[in-house]
């Protein structure tokens, strides 16, 4: 974790908007942002992404399960089309879970996932 705003944001203004179009790099700079704590410029670049993918869903619920923010979290989380739910979305969403005391909440998930990995079974 960076945990520096001054250099996340020193990072970020080296992207060229050109590359903003890149699902990588949106990936990145929403996960810069929620480790440095700042939820709401990982918000803004999110919302302008038209159809997330799996890392950009995951990435956003893992920045609001990182700041604490759990309820969010798990909102996007239920918002995420079935097929691009995975591994690490499942353990993101537990861990925000865990961050924010929504212990009912993880069990719920924890029970409607299909495929449990050890990773998940450990996460939970």
């Amino acid at each position: 974790q960076i945990g520096d705003y001054s250099k996340a944001q020193s990072i970020a203004k080296q992207i060229p908007d050109s590359l903003l179009v890149e699902n990588q790099i949106r990936g990145a700079l929403i996960d810069l942002w929620g480790k440095v704590g700042s939820v709401d410029e990982a918000k803004l670049i999110f919302d302008k992404i038209r159809q997330p993918n799996t890392i950009e869903y995951t990435t956003m619920v893992n920045s609001y399960g990182l700041n604490g923010m759990g309820m969010q979290a798990i909102a996007l989380f239920h918002q995420i089309p079935r097929e691009l739910l995975d591994e690490v979305t499942y353990v993101c969403a537990l861990n925000a879970c865990s961050h924010s005391g929504l212990v009912g909440e993880a069990r719920l998930i924890f029970k409607n996932i299909e495929m449990k990995t050890m990773r998940i079974y450990s996460t939970m």
